[in-house]
């Protein structure tokens, strides 16, 4: 993860893959109202980016999101119906932050596998 000011934020991931379930995505100690990318991908490939560290590849980057004013983002979404048996997909989030390193804070990379 990669901080600015306050600590870095945080990632957690409750959950699983399997069909007709969803999981739940929660973005923690950001700035009030920030806006947030979460990054999607289906490989673990460090890369340096802003200062930080990109762990997913970057295959989806979704956006229009943003922490509410206690500095969380949290949701529930359903599995992708398009996942193979025993896929993995990785996911960080990357937030808007002048306190960081060009701009952005960064958390750390979690991941869910899809079941056998």
């Amino acid at each position: 993860s990669l901080g600015g000011s306050t600590f870095p934020p945080s990632l957690i991931l409750i959950g699983s893959l399997c069909p007709d379930e969803s999981f739940y995505v929660r973005v923690g100690t950001t700035p009030p109202n920030a806006p947030v990318l979460l990054i999607v991908g289906n490989q673990y490939a460090p890369a340096a980016l802003l200062g930080g560290t990109l762990g997913p590849t970057p295959n989806l980057v979704i956006g229009g999101l943003a922490a509410d004013g206690a500095g969380e983002l949290a949701f529930l979404t359903p599995m992708p119906p398009v996942l193979p048996v025993d896929a993995t997909v990785y996911l960080q989030a990357w937030v808007v932050d002048p306190t960081g390193p060009q701009g952005y804070t960064a958390t750390n990379t979690e991941f869910l596998t899809t079941p056998f």
